[in-house]
């Protein structure tokens, strides 16, 4: 009896250590199934520092009996003003968070245009008066990346929440005939905006960054000749090159003198 008893216990110490050899191996072998692309993640942007910066632009147009493509005898003056202040901060290497606040104002004066669509088909405008502008509101999540071992230039992404709104006014003619519109709009956008920097010191970059997906509501409310009103609500995603959303910035990163 103690002989068969003894022969059992060799027997199931002999399998647990079968099993446990098998696994053994098997861990080896997924372990040497694992794919490494060798990417080294570098620290570009240390934790604790805050960044700011700005970026703006500002356009004026002038035509006086100016011609383009299908448009004859362009007559008017415009400008468009865009401001974009905006500040962070580091929490972790390489990641940061803050906000952005950009302000945009455009005017439009058209004194007169033809539009010629072919022989013997041609439509003028004239009179026509436009000025828009809105505000806008951004949280942003921001992850960097180096350009291989550089510590001079390197890639960003934005995850950004945007609120926002503004008001526009259109008019059409002069005199008694004239006809005007009055909009108000509110929009929500949540987007990825990637972009490159380059650091010419160490405080100080210059960035470049391109709208490429989103999710945007928009709501538009319209009054025109103070009677009629008018409302319209859209809804987009997208996932492509937005070259209207192109900013180009600089920013100043100043490190905190008492870290937490």
């Amino acid at each position: 009896m103690q002989n068969r008893y003894r022969l059992g216990l060799t027997m199931l110490a002999l399998v647990a250590l079968a099993t446990s050899s098998v696994a053994a191996q098997e861990s080896k072998k997924h372990k040497k199934q694992v794919f490494d692309r060798g990417i080294e993640q570098s620290l570009f942007v240390p934790k604790h520092q805050y960044f700011a910066g700005f970026g703006a632009s500002y356009t004026v147009v002038e035509s006086n009996d100016y011609r383009l493509l299908v448009m004859e005898d362009l007559r008017g003056e415009g400008y468009s003003l865009s401001v974009s202040p905006y500040m962070g901060y580091t929490f972790a290497d390489n990641m940061g968070a803050g906000v952005r606040f950009r302000y945009k104002r455009t005017m439009v004066d058209l004194r007169g245009v033809t539009i010629s669509l072919s022989e013997g088909l041609s439509f003028g405008l004239n009179d026509a008066y436009m000025i828009t502008h809105s505000y806008y509101g951004t949280a942003f999540f921001r992850s960097y990346a180096s350009i291989g071992n550089s510590k001079r230039f390197g890639f960003y992404n934005d995850i950004q929440v945007t609120l926002g709104g503004g008001q526009s006014k259109t008019t059409l003619g002069k005199g008694e005939t004239q006809t005007g519109t009055y909009q108000t709009f509110k929009e929500l956008e949540v987007g990825i905006v990637p972009g490159l920097v380059a650091f010419f010191n160490n405080f100080a970059a210059v960035d470049v960054s391109i709208s490429v997906l989103g999710f945007n509501v928009k709501r538009v409310d319209q009054v025109t000749n103070q009677v009629y009103k008018g409302g319209m609500k859209s809804t987009a995603a997208n996932f492509r090159l937005n070259l209207l959303s192109v900013n180009l910035g600089v920013s100043f990163y100043i490190p905190t003198l008492n870290p937490f």
